[in-house]
């Protein structure tokens, strides 16, 4: 896919302005070859904007990985072979998703497991690939949304509805936590829990978010 590409804009480029984006496409694609060819991964070894720029190649080798090992319950807590891995029994994740919640619980107390395999691979899968969630609470439903880590609070706000990003103003937060433990959102706010928060900040992991905008 690479060597296609590099032919097709080795005859173009040439002809390109100085200043036209292709000249750092082609870089970046020069770059790649010869590193596919020294045999390397290319997320490993490549900057974020050299890999932004050959993104729509969907080259198998700018994909971050996660190595899962399928253990025996009596391995789960041992350290994974593989760096950075994480180990999970597909016979142990079988049988718990056959119980209620409740039984769930209670099996994985006897065998001395804290969390199951699919929400240990989520935690993981969520900070290979950088993301957060942040939660909206109202008197029907509370919801959590992805959104990648640095996002800053429009932004946020614009995975909810475009609008929200277009008119936002400021948003109210607090973590999730203290608010649980607070007893609702007034309480929280009467002992000085709620921070509001401009379009320069971050969202924070955890977060709980109440958007205020104008459209």
């Amino acid at each position: 896919v690479i060597t296609k590409r590099y032919d097709g804009m080795a005859r173009e480029y040439k002809i390109k302005p100085a200043a036209d984006p292709a000249h750092a496409v082609f870089n970046a694609l020069e770059t790649a070859k010869r590193l596919i060819e020294e045999g390397k991964w290319l997320v490993d070894v490549m900057d974020v904007e050299s890999l932004e720029r050959i993104k729509d190649l969907q080259l198998l080798s700018t994909k971050k990985v996660i190595y899962v090992i399928n253990s025996d319950e009596g391995d789960l807590g041992k350290e994974p072979p593989i760096a950075g891995g994480v180990r999970i029994s597909a016979r142990l994740e079988e049988e718990i998703g056959g119980l209620a919640e409740d039984e769930q619980k209670e099996y994985m107390q006897e065998l001395g497991v804290t969390k199951s395999g699919l929400s240990i691979l989520i935690t993981k899968a969520y900070e290979t690939l950088g993301l957060i969630t942040f939660l909206t609470a109202g008197p029907k439903e509370v919801r959590a949304w992805t959104i990648y880590k640095g996002t800053l609070a429009p932004q946020a706000a614009g995975v909810i509805h475009t609008d929200f990003e277009r008119g936002f103003i400021a948003a109210e937060v607090v973590d999730w936590k203290a608010l649980v433990d607070a007893g609702g959102w007034t309480a929280a706010k009467s002992k000085g829990l709620i921070k509001t928060i401009g379009k320069t900040e971050e969202i924070k992991d955890g977060m709980v978010v109440e958007f205020r905008f104008s459209v």
